[in-house]
């Protein structure tokens, strides 16, 4: 069941304060699921959108969006991409070095990260092991959650500042996750 008050609250945290990385730009949205992230950087002014996800489940149709039915892995996309919308994904794979790597391939200003994470700076990864009939889970069973330290290590080694957008109280009902081990992140290229 969709929780527009969760989406709301996302909405405020992951579009308001990025208008200037979508508007005018070319956005990536990875694990788009029904293009709801995709539709609202539309909404905001991209100049085009391309939305990936393995699954189809897409609702949305626009003259700026084209839509990829593929694992994110196998994507290949010819033009120059602005920003990547990597929301609700980063928890759902296995192999986040190589994601990391994709994403810096297509030069983006910024990534847009919103997953959780384990809360330590040490570099690991705990893995846990998903239900793949669910569509909202991975496409693989396996999955792994990095940790703050682990995400930093990555940032550094791709040449991005993060940037942890705060998520204040009071805790709005369906959102506590974003208190305890969600975390919404702009990472821009070092200038």
């Amino acid at each position: 069941m969709l929780n527009t008050t969760r989406l709301k609250e996302r909405y405020k945290r992951i579009i308001e304060p990025n208008i200037e990385h979508i508007k005018n730009k070319v956005v990536l949205d990875l694990g788009c699921y029904n293009g709801r992230w995709s539709y609202a950087a539309i909404k905001n002014g991209a100049k085009f959108v391309i939305g990936v996800d393995a699954r189809n489940n897409i609702l949305l149709t626009d003259d700026k969006f084209r839509f990829i039915q593929s694992d994110v892995f196998d994507i290949h996309i010819q033009h120059g991409v602005d920003t990547i919308f990597c929301l609700g994904l980063f928890y759902h794979i296995m192999d986040h070095f190589r994601l990391f790597k994709l994403m810096d391939s297509f030069n983006p200003e910024v990534i847009i990260l919103d997953t959780h994470l384990e809360n330590t700076d040490d570099c690991i990864i705990s893995v846990r092991k998903e239900d793949t009939e669910y569509e909202l889970n991975s496409i693989t069973e396996l999955s792994g959650k990095i940790s703050k330290g682990t995400l930093k290590l990555f940032a550094e080694y791709f040449g991005y500042d993060l940037e942890y957008m705060e998520w204040k109280p009071p805790i709005v009902k369906y959102t506590e996750d974003y208190y305890d081990d969600r975390y919404t992140i702009r990472m821009r290229k070092y200038a």
